[in-house]
C-alpha cells in the first residue's frame, strides 16, 4: 500500500495554510483516524512516517450516547425520532452486519457502536507505528483534571506544559439541541467549507460560532439514557474493555486508569 496521492495533500496542507516555518508543530483532530485503523493507519505511516499521534478515549456506552445524540441532529430524517432505547437495540441487534456506508440505518448504528471496541483499533496502530509515536489519553481525565491531561499532551509532543500553568479551560465543543435541525445541517456543511480560511482566525469562528448558537440552540429537553440500554452496553463492551486493558498494560499503561478500566477482576468476572 502506498501514500496518499498529491491531491488528498494539498487539500490536507489547506488547513494549515495560515502556518508559517516558525510553526514547527502542526495539530489536526477527528475520531475517523481511529474507527477507521484498517483502511488509513498504513496511509498514514507511509505518508507521515514521523507523525505523533493521541489517542483520546472515552468510556464507550457514555460516547456512544454522545454519538447517538449528535446523529440524531445531524441525520434527523433518519435518526430524528429514534429514541436511545430504539438506537441500542437495532445496534445490537446488527452488530453482526455493522457498516459504516450502509443504507439500512440499523447496520450503521451498530458500526457506530462498534466504534467504543477500541482495542482493535489500537493494536493496528501499535503495530503500524513504533509505540514512541502514540499517546493514549483518557476523556476522563480531561473532564476532572483539563490542566493534568493537557500537561501530559505538550509533554508527549516535546513543547513548552508551562504554558498551561495559568491557562483559563473553558468547555468547548458540547453535545447541543437546535431548533432547526435543516439549518444545523446546512451550517455543517458551510462550516466544512470554511473551515480551513476560519481557522486562521480563531477569535472570528468562535464569534460565529456563538452567534449561530444563540440563534439556533434550543432549550435542552435533555433526553437521559434508559439503565436497561446502558447495562446492555456495558454487557457488550466488557471484554472489549478488558482487551483494552491488557493492551495498554503491555505497552506500560497502567497509572492514572479510568474507573471503566480499574478493576480487572471485576472484568475478568464478567467476561467469565
Amino acid at each position: 500500500m502506498g501514500g496518499i496521492d498529491d491531491s488528498a495533500l494539498q487539500e490536507y496542507a489547506a488547513y494549515f495554510s495560515a502556518c508559517n516555518d516558525a510553526h514547527t508543530i502542526r495539530i489536526e483532530a477527528t475520531p475517523h483516524y481511529l474507527q477507521f485503523a484498517d483502511k488509513i493507519a498504513t496511509l498514514i505511516h507511509n505518508t507521515l512516517p514521523n507523525v505523533k499521534l493521541i489517542f483520546i478515549l472515552r468510556e464507550p456506552a457514555s460516547r456512544l450516547f454522545t454519538g447517538y445524540r449528535n446523529l440524531r441532529e445531524l441525520e434527523s430524517n433518519t435518526y430524528g425520532s429514534w429514541t436511545f432505547d430504539q438506537f441500542v437495540k437495532q445496534a445490537i441487534g446488527f452488530h453482526e452486519s455493522a457498516d459504516h456506508y450502509a443504507h439500512d440505518p440499523r447496520q450503521r448504528a451498530a458500526h457506530y457502536m462498534h466504534t467504543g471496541c477500541y482495542s482493535k483499533y489500537l493494536t493496528t496502530y501499535l503495530r503500524v507505528f513504533d509505540s514512541s509515536q502514540i499517546c493514549i489519553l483518557f476523556f476522563d481525565m480531561l473532564i476532572s483534571s483539563p490542566q493534568n491531561f493537557t500537561t501530559q499532551a505538550a509533554r508527549f509532543l516535546q513543547i513548552d506544559d508551562s504554558f498551561y500553568n495559568s491557562y483559563g479551560f473553558s468547555q468547548e465543543n458540547r453535545t447541543r439541541t437546535f431548533r432547526s435541525r435543516t439549518m444545523h445541517r446546512l451550517a455543517f456543511r458551510v462550516n466544512q467549507v470554511f473551515e480551513p480560511a476560519l481557522n486562521r482566525y480563531p477569535a472570528l469562528r468562535r464569534s460565529l460560532r456563538n452567534i449561530y448558537n444563540q440563534f439556533n440552540e434550543a432549550k435542552s429537553n435533555k433526553e437521559t439514557p434508559s439503565a436497561e440500554s446502558m447495562e446492555l452496553l456495558y454487557d457488550l463492551y466488557r471484554p472489549h474493555n478488558l482487551e483494552l486493558r491488557n493492551l495498554l498494560h503491555q505497552y506500560g499503561y497502567t497509572d492514572n486508569m479510568p474507573a471503566w478500566l480499574a478493576s480487572e477482576s471485576d472484568l475478568d468476572a464478567s467476561n467469565s
